[in-house]
């Protein structure tokens, strides 16, 4: 695996498709930013559900994740935006299993990740919201091995980042939530770069992501701090993507009429606020 630094950027590899949320803490997303990526099999189909919380709500993400599965959609991601939570399905033939897990602690999530390796599935994603955890998995035969960082600031983020990078794993996805900021890492057959960068708002944070577009990177995810102080992005360079889009829309359901005009791309997270 190659790497590469410059300034601030720091480069190595995830994979696997995008859309981004950032979200409000504190309530409704009031913009909704869809991050798609556009795959060399032009036979895969992206699904994107969102529900409650609440497990025994009508209107549950757990039910509608469920039936999902049972259309045979595999998990990708979830992401969390107010008292609504997203998810991110698609029926890519590599991933022959998914699941997820939910928790009220960081200290619980941990442990039961490692009954989740046991079992030989992959972490793909973590996501942090206010009193609630969630880690998604994966059966991939693209995938070999998986882990996280998890500290307290950007910068113990990064030196963490670099030890695993120096292992041989590539960065799949960041999230900050809980006063943590939180990466997650893969071990993947078809990633050749990734990095991620910040910015301190979101106009800055898109010239550099325009800019890594022009050096043939593709974003992958998106986090912001709870005041909207620091923006951080990931790119990857990966065979799986031939080129990303994004657009800005003023709701989910805005995003959901226009569905027809990005057939040819996948989405699997976003980013709300």
């Amino acid at each position: 695996m190659n790497s590469f630094v410059a300034g601030l950027l720091i480069f190595r590899t995830p994979v696997i498709l995008a859309i981004l949320l950032i979200c409000d803490q504190y309530s409704v997303a009031q913009s909704f930013l869809p991050v798609m990526q556009q795959s060399p099999d032009g036979n895969v189909i992206a699904h994107m559900i969102w529900g409650d919380q609440d497990p025994f709500s009508d209107n549950s993400i757990q039910e509608k994740i469920r039936k999902g599965k049972e259309k045979g959609f595999q998990l990708m991601s979830i992401e969390t935006c107010g008292e609504q939570t997203y998810a991110f399905m698609l029926d890519r033939p590599s991933i022959y299993g998914s699941t997820y897990l939910q928790t009220e602690s960081w200290n619980e999530l941990t442990v039961r990740i490692v009954n989740f390796w046991d079992k030989g599935y992959q972490l793909v994603d973590i996501e942090t919201a206010p009193n609630l955890y969630w880690a998604v998995f994966q059966k991939d035969d693209d995938l070999t091995n998986s882990t996280y960082v998890h500290e307290a600031s950007y910068d113990e983020m990064n030196v963490g980042i670099r030890k695993f990078w120096d292992l041989g794993y590539d960065l799949v996805g960041m999230d900050q939530g809980d006063g943590h900021w939180t990466a997650v890492m893969v071990d993947s057959s078809k990633i050749h770069d990734s990095g991620y960068d910040y910015a301190t708002n979101y106009h800055d944070l898109m010239v550099k992501v325009n800019e890594m577009s022009v050096q043939g990177f593709q974003l992958q995810d998106m986090t912001v701090n709870g005041d909207f102080s620091m923006w951080a992005v990931v790119y990857v360079r990966s065979t799986d993507i031939l080129k990303s889009e994004k657009r800005l829309h003023l709701s989910p359901s805005e995003f959901e009429r226009e569905g027809t005009t990005w057939d040819v791309y996948e989405y699997v997270k976003t980013g709300c606020w």
